[in-house]
């Protein structure tokens, strides 16, 4: 009897998340704060006021997973321009970024998307190419290849900027507001574990994984790369 009511109040924590939480806010940034998760978040563990988790508990989880779906899903964006240098391969960038999606080499008039490369390769081109095919990412340095021949270049780099964090109920939410509820679904989850519900946990940890696999699969670009020649 004690497992059908554990699994009738699971299942109906399931839909809940599923059908009743409205995305709010933009394809941008979340239009929520921290506490305004936490108060759903409090919903769905029966808990209105601090008791069994403190609010700081709460935004560690929320701080958590938004580093989780940012690093999964690369739903930040952000662009930094780096001008390029005659002769030079190596430029080092301001941004503090998890990851670089893709770079875009301009001379002026025309863009071209660069392909990723490997470090092995730098050097290891056509020296009657005089510009850009190539980029390398590496202790947060950018290196493009073959080394442009001319200054006045540019290569843009299109990357994915390290979250300022949840450290409070009054910090903004950085990810996009179809994101809400995956990040309400992860802290919840998370709080089951402190309170030894692990079954709860699991089975939510599985439906957030699920909802960042869809995301994924409706925007993530399929792409065919060029493939490179070492000599």
């Amino acid at each position: 009897m004690k497992k059908k009511v554990t699994f009738l109040i699971l299942a109906t924590l399931l839909v809940i998340l599923t059908s009743i939480y409205a995305w709010s806010g933009s394809q941008t940034t979340s239009s929520s704060t921290a506490a305004n998760l936490i108060t759903k978040i409090r919903y769905y563990l029966h808990e209105p006021s601090a008791v069994f988790w403190t609010d700081a508990e709460l935004v560690s989880y929320l701080n958590d997973a938004v580093y989780d779906v940012v690093g999964k899903t690369r739903c930040t964006e952000t662009i930094e321009t780096e001008s390029l240098t005659s002769g030079t391969t190596q430029y080092t960038l301001s941004t503090s970024y998890l990851a670089i999606t893709g770079v875009i080499y301009f001379d002026g008039t025309v863009y071209k998307g660069l392909l990723p490369g490997t470090i092995a390769s730098l050097g290891h081109y056509d020296e009657a190419i005089d510009e850009p095919e190539f980029w390398v990412e590496w202790n947060n340095k950018l290196m493009v290849y073959p080394i442009p021949a001319t200054s006045g270049t540019s290569a843009i780099v299109y990357m994915v900027p390290k979250p300022s964090g949840v450290t409070a109920t009054t910090s903004a939410i950085e990810t996009p507001a179809v994101y809400d509820r995956a990040l309400i679904i992860y802290a919840t989850a998370q709080a089951f574990y402190k309170d030894g519900k692990f079954g709860f946990g699991d089975r939510l940890m599985q439906q957030y994984t699920s909802e960042l696999d869809r995301f994924r699969m409706d925007f993530s670009e399929k792409t065919s790369p060029k493939k490179e020649i070492v000599r």
